[in-house]
């Protein structure tokens, strides 16, 4: 959230519009809203008077959208350590999930 709270209002708005598609499409939204980038890992995508951005995120158990991190993109590639970042974080909330189930005896 910090990430889109120092957005410009314009840029948060375009954010939100995306936000909205991709929980009515969720998976099957296409592109240029949404790309597939690795395995399990996904980017929206929005651009603004201020530049591209990108929200990397993933699914978790069919519909709830577990965003990873947001960065402006500056070069024709998504920067290596934002997707180094955002697999850190989804291995860092499978594992506090994960460490709350109470298994059984």
């Amino acid at each position: 959230m910090d990430f889109i709270d120092h957005l410009s209002f314009k840029t948060q708005r375009k954010f939100y519009v995306k936000i909205d598609l991709l929980e009515e499409y969720g998976p099957r939204l296409p592109e240029p809203h949404a790309k597939k980038i690795e395995q399990d890992l996904y980017e929206l995508r929005f651009e603004a008077d201020d530049g591209a951005f990108r929200i990397i995120y993933f699914f978790y158990i069919g519909k709830k959208i577990i965003l990873l991190n947001g960065f402006k993109k500056k070069t024709r590639k998504i920067p290596r350590r934002e997707v180094e970042l955002a697999k850190n974080r989804m291995v860092d909330y499978l594992n506090t999930l994960d460490s709350c189930v109470i298994k059984e005896k």
